[in-house]
């Protein structure tokens, strides 16, 4: 992983001194402040929990002396032992979390980073007291040596472990390369677990180069984050290999707080155009129904056509009726006019 407070992932280390020296030992500010736990914004009640970034939790700068555990030896090849002691040392200041790499680092503009440094290469120099002459002579000869808790974990590791840490990278590369927006609920989500498992890939020192990492939370996310746009047009003048981690994590960032913002938004814009189709069903309900009035009324219009039909029927029958009544004597129903008169 790459360091947060440079570019490097440790001291550049061209002669190695005495392994008897210890190259981590931090300054302790005071030998009788005790410590003091504080708060973030994002402590929670859960304390088992994940951490959002190793700075969570930590507790206030001051001196502190953590019990030893037993040596890490150079030939141990399954140092889960080591490992869990480390951890129950650490637990009762808050500073287990120091030692994953899959939690990342605080930003150097958040307020714990200062916490977090101190700490951090605190651990680390602890932990150099806790191996063999021959780790620590290992650690001296490497280029860069690791000066943060998570990067010296890490290297032991290594170290120690051997084939089995190779096919750890195979798999967690295999679960970076399947990851895919459909897979989680929203585009927040997805980005955040997209930086976890890059820094997971960036422990074993096989991350892919940054500004692919963003181009793809880029593509993934395009659909429904506006923001994704502005960020293509700012980088498009841009050097792909001039894209450094940090600037790429900034994007992340940015992208997770507008991916949040937009969710919300979108959430309230579909919850009022419901309550319009609603509206709209409704009204065209309304307009059925006219439709129907509608027909109705032609129907009325045929019912009164017929019943004025039957009224001039009926009139013409009571006409003829009338101009028979208006004879006083008038043949018989079936008699000729002129019998009638004979018999008259």
């Amino acid at each position: 992983m790459a360091d947060t407070e440079t570019d490097n992932e440790g001291d550049t280390n061209p002669h190695p001194l005495d392994a008897s020296t210890n190259p981590l030992e931090p300054q302790i500010p005071s030998f009788t402040n005790p410590i003091q736990f504080t708060q973030d914004d994002s402590d929670s009640e859960d304390e088992d929990n994940t951490p959002p970034h190793q700075g969570h939790g930590l507790p206030a700068i001051a001196m502190t002396k953590i019990q030893k555990v037993r040596t890490l030896e150079h030939n141990d090849t399954d140092p889960s032992g080591w490992k869990q002691a480390l951890a129950y040392q650490l637990i009762p200041y808050a500073l287990e979390w120091l030692l994953d790499s899959n939690i990342p680092r605080p930003h150097k503009s958040h307020a714990s980073f200062g916490r977090w440094k101190y700490w951090s290469r605190l651990v680390a120099s602890w932990m150099y007291n806790q191996i063999d002459v021959t780790l620590q002579n290992k650690l001296r000869n490497l280029s860069k040596m690791p000066k943060y808790a998570d990067q010296l974990y890490d290297e032991l590791m290594s170290m120690t472990q051997g084939s089995d840490r190779m096919q750890t990278a195979f798999i967690e590369m295999r679960k970076f390369d399947k990851m895919k927006r459909s897979d989680y609920n929203s585009a927040s989500e997805y980005i955040e677990e997209y930086q976890r498992q890059y820094h997971v890939l960036a422990r074993f020192k096989a991350a892919p180069h940054p500004s692919h990492g963003l181009s793809q939370v880029l593509q993934n996310i395009e659909l429904e984050v506006m923001k994704v746009q502005f960020i293509r047009e700012e980088v498009a003048s841009l050097e792909p290999k001039k894209l450094t981690l940090d600037k790429v994590e900034e994007y992340w960032r940015a992208l997770q707080a507008a991916a949040d913002m937009e969710g919300v938004a979108n959430a309230t814009y579909n919850n009022n155009a419901g309550r319009g189709r609603g509206n709209g069903r409704g009204g065209r309900g309304g307009n059925r129904g006219g439709r129907g009035q509608n027909n109705n009324g032609h129907n009325d219009d045929n019912t009164q056509s017929n019943k004025d039909t039957n009224a001039v029927e009926d009139d013409t029958a009571t006409a003829k009726k009338k101009k028979k009544k208006g004879l006083r004597k008038q043949p018989a129903d079936g008699k000729d006019i002129h019998e009638y008169a004979n018999d008259a």
